[in-house]
């Protein structure tokens, strides 16, 4: 009855630590997966915005060397004659040239664009057609049109420290924008009209800042991220799935691993059990005669229970194996037995 209830309590023992075992694995390969997903997710989640500022800095620098290729082709006419209207009156700060103000054959007046003007009146444009704001800024500006806001003196300045463009994403009129800005050199074409200012061919003069709004490129990703985050989790439940099916096969596993030890233990129990108690001497040796076992009929008889002694001298003294020894053909399978 008393071993009953103990192999019942052993049994117990047993599944209890089984499953504390499986589990234990469980959540420790269910931790280091959802570890593992998360810092995917934040790298692959970075990446997008890093992806989606790099195409606003590209957009910004194609609007500015279109800008500055239609600056140039001015430059290298002189600037250009349109006819004075509402929307392009004479330009005030051109008065001291004596042909600002022509006119035709036909009567009709003409006046001189500059490339500054020109430069002014395409960001008006851009900016009702493709959103993006397009601003000439200068430290010291002659039009106050062309007066710097905070964040492109900031980047005049760091002009003048020898930065060579600026692009960063920051607040214009309480709006988010990507905006980049990139100087504009004194060239020789250019103190036609600003030869009175002392401006000299080479020195940083003004810049021009690009600010693109990015309300819509975050629209866009976020749609985006949440088609990235669900597949994410698609992935997870998966990985927790297989590493479920995985706990499961290695508790089964671990309870058949404990199921033969047990076998083999209670075997080994009944077997010692009827080796105490039958009255026959029985000892056990290894392969170079030691004595491994003795039940206690046996160590009855010897008056000693030497474990690990020589079975020849412990129980004959004798210094060498028996002559009558049948250790040799039992090894080999043969049934030995003493009348």
């Amino acid at each position: 009855m008393k071993t009953d209830m103990t192999r019942k309590i052993r049994k117990m023992s047993w599944l209890k630590e089984r499953l504390s075992r499986a589990v234990r694995y469980g959540l420790f390969y269910s931790g280091v997966w959802t570890l593992g997903i998360f810092v995917t997710l934040l790298w692959h989640s970075r990446a997008m915005i890093e992806q989606s500022i790099a195409s606003l800095n590209m957009r910004a620098k194609e609007s500015f060397e279109k800008d500055l290729i239609i600056r140039q082709w001015s430059l290298l006419h002189g600037g250009v004659y349109v006819p004075v209207t509402p929307e392009t009156p004479p330009n005030p700060y051109l008065a001291q040239l004596p042909n600002r103000d022509i006119e035709t054959t036909s009567g009709q007046k003409l006046t001189l664009i500059n490339p500054g003007y020109m430069t002014r009146q395409l960001h008006e444009l851009g900016k009702k057609r493709f959103g993006s704001k397009s601003h000439m800024a200068s430290l010291n500006p002659i039009n106050p049109k062309n007066s710097p806001d905070e964040w492109e003196r900031g980047a005049l300045l760091a002009f003048q420290n020898g930065a060579a463009e600026v692009g960063e994403v920051a607040a214009m009129g309480g709006v988010p924008c990507f905006r980049f800005m990139r100087p504009l050199a004194t060239e020789k074409r250019c103190l036609f009209c600003h030869e009175k200012d002392g401006h000299r061919p080479g020195e940083m003069r003004c810049g021009i800042s690009v600010a693109i709004p990015i309300s819509y490129y975050w629209e866009e990703m976020g749609n985006h991220i949440v088609s990235v985050y669900m597949g994410y989790g698609a992935i997870w439940v998966m990985g927790l799935f297989g590493i479920a099916l995985g706990t499961r096969k290695l508790s089964a596993y671990i309870g058949h691993i404990r199921k033969t030890e047990e076998t083999l233990r209670d075997g080994e129990e009944k077997y010692r059990t009827m080796m105490e108690s039958i009255g026959d001497l029985v000892y056990i040796c290894s392969d170079d005669f030691r004595i491994k076992y003795v039940n206690p009929a046996m160590a009855a008889k010897m008056g000693r229970c030497d474990i690990n002694a020589r079975c020849h001298e412990a129980i004959y003294h004798l210094k060498a194996p028996c002559s009558w020894c049948a250790f040799d053909r039992l090894k080999q399978g043969e049934q030995v037995v003493y009348v």
